[in-house]
């Protein structure tokens, strides 16, 4: 695997500057991990065992969600050959050493994939709208519409569809039941305010996120509002929650001396041997 160079200017990258903290760290190693032409397989697993061979928290479904942020960031594109998918990384500049390891993408591949084209059976196109679309219409037909050849003419005539780009915000965001609507609401003005994207892709890895955390027993509620009070654009472990615990701990046992104390005072408890009448006297 070559060594690459990271140049100054990915500090005030604006679109680097959108991206979660996970979609950034997938970035960096897949620059790493491409060919000299920043070429690599689409693959979700093979993604996975080339860039994250020892951290499981990254699984193949949350690469899957990670490259698709790095779509709409407009920093990767991928492309299909002989039915396999395969993306590159827009704005490559690094020497190039070796000869690629990965077919060349299409001349004006503009592909939009979505999540399904992500997966191993990705590379299994079938007649439901994910086909390549190579037909070329020439069969006899036994219709009484327009002959072939008006219909050959009109489509030269007209221009191809410009593809679809994926818009920020432009989709409906997946909801939550962790945490009220008012606090989820104002962690997610708060993400649009640092320049964080609020795409279904990201908001689906803060849930996953913020799930986990909740079955590790973190507050969820908490856990929102320490990521509010500190401006940050991800959900991370409360950090106070163990000082919680022996807090409560030292109110207790403050509690049980201070009523030892009065215990004392009201009954003359001076030595420790003497009876305690506490029971009696709360009964009469």
């Amino acid at each position: 695997m070559p060594n690459r160079l990271l140049k100054e200017g990915i500090c005030t990258s604006d679109a680097i500057n959108l991206l979660s903290s996970d979609s950034e760290v997938l970035f960096y190693r897949l620059l790493v991990a491409a060919d000299d032409f920043g070429r690599m397989d689409g693959r979700v697993q093979i993604v996975k065992s080339q860039c994250f061979p020892l951290k499981d928290y990254f699984t193949a479904e949350k690469i899957k969600d990670l490259l698709l942020e790095l779509i709409e960031a407009d920093l990767i594109q991928f492309y299909h050959v002989d039915n396999k998918p395969f993306f590159f990384i827009k704005k490559w500049d690094q020497r190039v050493r070796s000869k690629g390891k990965y077919p060349e993408p299409p001349e004006e591949s503009q592909e939009v994939i979505d999540s399904n084209s992500l997966t191993d059976d990705s590379n299994v196109r079938t007649d439901d709208g994910l086909g390549l679309g190579l037909g070329l219409g020439l069969g006899s037909g036994s219709g009484k519409g327009e002959t072939k050849e008006k219909i050959l003419k009109k489509e030269s005539q007209q221009e191809k569809p410009k593809p679809k780009k994926i818009e920020p915000g432009k989709k409906e965001l997946p909801t939550q039941d962790l945490v009220d609507d008012e606090t989820w609401n104002t962690f997610l003005e708060l993400r649009k305010k640092i320049k964080a994207v609020n795409s279904p892709q990201a908001i689906n890895c803060l849930i996953k996120e913020l799930t986990r955390l909740s079955n590790q027993g973190h507050d969820p509620t908490e856990v929102i509002n320490q990521s509010i009070r500190s401006s940050w654009k991800d959900v991370y472990p409360l950090k106070n929650r163990g000082l919680q615990v022996v807090s409560q701990h030292s109110r207790e046992e403050y509690n049980r001396q201070q009523t030892e104390i009065a215990k004392r005072k009201l009954f003359g408890l001076e030595n420790k041997d003497e009876k305690d009448i506490t029971h009696e006297a709360t009964t009469l």
